[in-house]
């Protein structure tokens, strides 16, 4: 038997097994996935998501049989509109539907939050990801601003940073997860997900 034939057994019987001491989670497991030699996603237009949890891809469903306990999400995703206006609209409202109809069906969504800095000139949130620190023009500035440094230590413009971290990204990310779920059951939020990466 291959490794990944015995991961497989592994998973199917965890999945369907009564005394499972593990939740297998998933990274957007209903959200994007692969299907031969095409990837999928399908989160673009919330009106077409219905309301069957189990009518939506799945790469681990084909797999396992069920779909994981655990999907995790990155929790940036949510806020894009901020910054981007209605570009993205579409597609935040689309994500914040099928992760309410996962809640609404018993699953539990881990949302890891690449926090990302505030009050750079010309900023867009996709600014400090790791695969595009080549010729990013924002990667210096935000080394030399500091902005998560600022509001964690003494800067004189300490509470600047704060105010403007606090509402457009903490006020906006808590507006959305109450829309997924408004007493925060189901919610495991890891807020300084990859915390050591230059970005901060």
């Amino acid at each position: 038997m291959s490794d990944g034939e015995k991961i497989e057994q592994y998973l199917k019987k965890n999945q369907s097994s009564p005394e499972a001491r593990h939740l297998f989670g998933h990274e957007s497991a209903i959200m994007m996935g692969v299907g031969g030699d095409v990837d999928w996603d399908i989160i673009n237009d919330s009106s077409e998501l219905g309301t069957n949890i189990y009518a939506l891809k799945s790469d681990v469903r084909e797999v396992t049989g069920e779909l994981p306990a655990i999907v995790g999400y990155d929790a940036f995703k949510l806020i894009l509109n901020v910054t981007d206006s209605s570009v993205r609209k579409d597609k935040v409202n689309a994500s914040i539907a099928v992760l309410k109809l996962f809640h609404e069906s018993g699953g539990l969504i881990a949302f890891n939050w690449h926090m990302q800095p505030i009050g750079l000139p010309g900023y867009r949130e996709r600014a400090y990801r790791m695969d595009e620190f080549q010729n990013n023009p924002y990667i210096a500035l935000m080394k030399e601003k500091k902005p998560f440094y600022r509001i964690a230590n003494g800067f004189a413009d300490k509470d600047w940073w704060w105010n403007e971290f606090e509402t457009k990204r903490l006020a906006p990310m808590a507006d959305r997860l109450k829309l997924i779920s408004e007493d925060g059951s189901g919610i495991i939020l890891r807020p300084f997900h990859e915390f050591d990466g230059d970005w901060f």
